[in-house]
């Protein structure tokens, strides 16, 4: 994930640079969803962003696949 201010629900703020692109407090390229990514589409991870994560192909509108995801959705199993 990128680094985001959120809003009174939680929600991530996106924001854009001069080119339009979606972009983190940080100047990093992030898809729809807050995730890092490449030029390429791809997940990429925080401390190396060359190192690739979840390919393009893998992803749902967005979003990583399960159960990668229920951090995202701040689940929290032990609070069952």
């Amino acid at each position: 994930m990128g680094i985001f201010d959120k809003d009174e629900k939680g929600n991530i703020i996106l924001l854009t640079n001069e080119k339009g692109d979606l972009i983190d407090k940080l100047g990093r390229k992030v898809n729809e969803k807050g995730y890092l990514k490449d030029k390429y589409g791809n997940i990429v991870s925080g401390m190396n962003r060359k190192q690739r994560v979840f390919h393009s192909k893998q992803l749902d509108k967005g979003e990583i696949p399960l159960p990668y995801s229920f951090d995202r959705h701040n689940f929290k199993p032990f609070n069952l």
